[in-house]
């Protein structure tokens, strides 16, 4: 079974590996702007939570 801290740190990898990816894509087309920052272990945690709830709610239709 897979730990909490372990499904936060691997939330953290995937989100700063399609920042990365985003930050390639803006750079290849030229764009110029302030460079993505990477996400810290709370705003993974967070989106992880957010992430659990939404898929909940979908699947039980516990709120109208």
């Amino acid at each position: 079974m897979e730990r909490a801290t372990d499904a936060v740190l691997a939330k953290q990898k995937e989100i700063n590996e399609s920042l990365d990816e985003l930050q390639a894509e803006r750079k290849k087309r030229g764009l110029q702007g302030e460079p993505l920052q990477p996400v810290d272990l709370r705003m993974a945690a967070y989106v992880l939570a957010i992430t659990r709830v939404a898929r909940v709610t979908l699947e039980r239709g516990i709120w109208p």
